[in-house]
């Protein structure tokens, strides 16, 4: 038998997984895209003790620019709504300078990319450690973000928490008697 005919059938295979690979790769791009900017966006939100203000500044100006020009942000009922990039800068570095540390991790996420590739939504959980005159909080909360592309590039165009569940501080070791 001729070793070209052994061959063959791998190669045909091999080819297969690459077109299957570059296929699934492409479809999920988009969300490969969204996915990195969010951890991005948590690690830019992050503040570690004895931040400078300039620092700080530049990154609720980075987080800002990660919005469209005129986005819709919902708080909620205690807090403004934001409209635009200039409010929502302001907004997140006035935030980070009252707290003394901010760590933020994505604990749940999915995001669903329309048809037309041009708009996504993603909802998700983010885990919140927070520290305030030396006071630490930690807080889960449910996100729902809206995405546009843009100039090829995914912005958020709205931001809206849907629920904020506060854990318990500490998980009893034995049943009560």
């Amino acid at each position: 038998m001729d070793a070209r005919l052994t061959w063959r059938p791998w190669i045909v295979l091999l080819a297969a997984v690459v077109l299957l690979y570059a296929g699934l790769s492409w479809r999920n791009r988009d969300e490969n895209r969204i996915s990195r900017r969010l951890e991005h966006l948590s690690k830019v939100f992050a503040k570690a003790p004895g931040e400078s203000s300039l620092s700080s500044l530049r990154r609720a100006q980075e987080i800002a620019a990660a919005f469209t020009a005129q986005p819709e942000v919902r708080l909620g009922p205690y807090l403004p709504d934001l409209f635009n990039r200039q409010d929502l800068a302001a907004a997140v570095h006035h935030a980070r300078a009252l707290m003394d540390e901010i760590r933020a991790s994505i604990r749940d996420k999915t995001t669903r990319v329309a048809e037309d590739r041009r708009s996504a939504t993603t909802d998700l959980a983010v885990e919140g450690v927070f520290v305030y005159q030396g006071q630490g909080d930690r807080k889960i909360t449910e996100c729902r973000i809206q995405w546009v592309k843009e100039d090829g590039q995914w912005l958020i165009q709205a931001f809206e928490p849907q629920e904020v569940i506060k854990p318990p501080r500490r998980l009893r070791t034995q049943a009560p008697p």
